[in-house]
């Protein structure tokens, strides 16, 4: 049987609504899923005012997974070497 996975995408400009709106969408989502992922995309935010906001969105989903234990943070990797390893699987070549 193919397993169901929920993929929620979120940024630092989420911060504001992120603490009232993932609780909630787990809460209603989590029992009915095979995995959650939390796709976390902070390409360009990694500076300035947005840098504590990662820490902190980072620090939250922790908590959470105590409570929820299919959920996983992924962090989106712009790396060179992460690029190409897409290449290669999407088009066999960089």
């Amino acid at each position: 049987m193919d397993k169901v996975s929920l993929k929620i995408s979120i940024s630092p400009r989420d911060f504001r609504i992120l603490k009232y709106l993932l609780p909630h969408q787990l809460k209603v989502w989590h029992g009915q899923v095979d995995e959650v992922l939390i796709v976390f995309d902070y390409h360009g935010y990694d500076k300035g005012p947005y840098k504590k906001q990662i820490s902190q969105i980072t620090e939250f989903i922790c908590e959470l997974e105590k409570e929820y234990p299919k959920l996983c943070l992924v962090a989106v990797d712009y790396s060179d070497e992460a690029k190409a390893e897409v290449s290669r699987a999407y088009f066999g070549n960089k």
